[in-house]
């Protein structure tokens, strides 16, 4: 796996990765992660520059999930709460 780029936008940890004909955009927020896979034959990120174009283009719908998973976990996990 070779690592394209990392790059911080707030409190969200961006990094792509480029493995096995395939680019893989992560997003890390405290304990929490989301991962899209894109295939190279699909996709074609010529430069360091459109692999973080393509992931800020994911950004907005990356944070409404980061929202929802917190509230998600929240829920599942109150009643464990001490």
């Amino acid at each position: 796996m070779r690592v394209l780029l990392e790059h911080q936008e707030g409190d969200i940890h961006i990094s792509v990765f480029h493995m096995n004909g395939k680019y893989l955009l992560k997003f890390e927020r405290g304990i929490m992660e989301q991962t899209y896979k894109l295939s190279e034959m699909d996709f074609l990120l010529r430069s360091e520059q459109e692999a973080l174009q393509a992931a800020l283009n994911l950004l907005p719908g990356v944070k409404r999930m980061f929202a929802e998973m917190q509230q998600e976990a929240i829920q599942a996990l109150e009643k464990y709460r001490l």
